[in-house]
């Protein structure tokens, strides 16, 4: 009997956050923070579930293309609505998770440094081999080092931490076939994952009001927020042609992520990170 073949297509994306970013987790931290970001389950680092993407992804495409387009359906899939003569049907994409890669740590240099962990960078290989036949991060660099280009004239910190430095004008975490982020300007952070560990651990908190409430003692809510200047990565696939119109929108448009869009969170914007490779399954 002959086999069928398909062919899946993974492309990687970054996500620049282009404001503070919360995509909740629904749980809270023993009262302390009341809305928590979500979390992979097993590194506890920052993250946005599939569903949170694609579900941000859908929303933003609906308002711009209508939600009876094909093209919708096409792309994410039709759920079973009883009150919908539609039938359900899976979209020819499929949305992986978004992994955090780095965060901006501020300095008494300049306002931040992007920061990378080793440890999240050599994850982030394993799952890019495997996806996209490549990796996304230089495996030769040194770690706990500020890459600057030229050297300072003080002691220089993250945060509280002093940092070595290593002078640099050519370095750049990334592999040579990488599309640089747009706000990465080859100044950056490498740091041992135990030496990074707290900045992920504890991302800042913003205090909310409660609106329509007359108590003044109990009007307040705090929230836990990935901030602005913070990239993601994730992996979109597709099963036979691309959507053009769609995968050329998703790199122009701007678009939200996550909770709160009235007060300014969650705006993102995508960059592809590599030429698109096949992989073909039997």
């Amino acid at each position: 009997m002959e086999t069928t073949k398909y062919k899946t297509t993974y492309n990687a994306y970054f996500i620049e956050c282009i404001t503070n970013l919360h995509v909740g987790s629904g749980d809270t931290n023993y009262g302390l923070v009341d809305n928590l970001v979500q979390r992979d389950p097993v590194t506890n680092h920052p993250t946005i579930n599939a569903t949170s993407l694609k579900g941000g992804l859908r929303e933003h495409f609906e308002k711009k293309w209508g939600k009876d387009n094909d093209k919708i359906t096409n792309i994410f899939g039709q759920d079973n609505n009883p009150e919908s003569n539609k039938q359900p049907q899976t979209g020819n994409y499929n949305f992986l998770g978004a992994d955090l890669i780095a965060l901006p740590i501020r300095s008494n240099y300049q306002q931040y440094f992007l920061t990378f962990d080793d440890k999240i960078d050599e994850n982030v290989n394993q799952k890019a081999e495997l996806l996209i036949g490549s990796k996304i991060f230089k495996s030769n660099l040194e770690a706990d080092k500020l890459y600057l280009k030229s050297e300072p004239k003080y002691d220089v910190f993250l945060e509280d931490k002093k940092v070595k430095v290593l002078v640099s004008d050519t370095q750049n975490p990334f592999d040579k076939k990488i599309e640089t982020p747009v706000n990465f300007n080859k100044q950056f952070a490498y740091l041992q994952h135990n030496n990074a560990k707290p900045f992920y651990k504890d991302l800042p908190t913003v205090a909310r009001n409660k609106v329509g409430t007359g108590d003044s003692d109990n009007n307040l809510w705090y929230e836990e927020l990935v901030p602005h200047k913070s990239i993601f990565i994730t992996y979109l696939s597709h099963s036979g042609d691309a959507d053009t119109v769609f995968e050329s929108a998703l790199i122009k448009d701007v678009i939200q992520i996550g909770a709160n869009s009235s007060v300014g969170y969650g705006l993102c914007k995508f960059h592809k990170v590599l030429k698109k490779e096949n992989h073909e399954n039997n």
